[in-house]
């Protein structure tokens, strides 16, 4: 495989649509009221919610990039922790919405996420742009879908251990 192909457009989507799939059949099953994460009660709604609110700041970033502009959630919020402070309002927008709203935000915004994704020029595509999430130099829009699915695993991986350690 090229470089080219390993960071073309169909291979993110993979990445990305791999990972969904591996998460919802992990989670097809647990009630979205359960609580996953004991440190900070969330549930699994919460989770769903937490990334859906994160490929909705994706989408915001690629959009200001097409425009040749960026978006980066720390510009948001002053002080140390700018991710947390986003993850704060972000739920609190999304706590009270019912089951079915979670699942089609979830849902339709990693579709959303995939179109503008999809929507950039070969040019932009071959550039670099600043990732939502505001760490490090400029990236490639093949990152930021990669991140995305990074970050979908650590919610994946925490509810699997979650998992385990309810059938014991």
């Amino acid at each position: 495989m090229t470089d080219t192909e390993h960071t073309s457009l169909e291979a993110v989507f993979k990445i990305m649509d791999d990972m969904r799939g591996k998460l919802l059949a992990l989670i097809k099953d647990i009630p979205l009221d359960t609580i996953i994460h004991t440190d900070n009660h969330w549930r699994l709604r919460d989770i769903l919610g937490h990334l859906g609110a994160w490929d909705e700041a994706a989408i915001r970033s690629i959009e200001a990039y097409k425009q040749g502009g960026q978006y980066v959630v720390r510009h948001e919020f002053t002080g140390e922790d700018t991710g947390e402070q986003f993850n704060q309002r972000e739920y609190a927008r999304y706590s009270a919405w019912s089951d079915a709203q979670i699942m089609g935000y979830f849902t339709e915004t990693r579709e959303k996420l995939k179109q503008t994704l999809a929507s950039l020029t070969p040019q932009q595509w071959a550039d670099q742009m600043h990732m939502p999430w505001g760490q490090g130099s400029l990236r490639s829009p093949f990152t930021l879908g990669d991140g995305i699915a990074g970050h979908e695993d650590e919610h994946y991986q925490l509810i699997q251990q979650w998992r385990e350690a309810t059938e014991q």
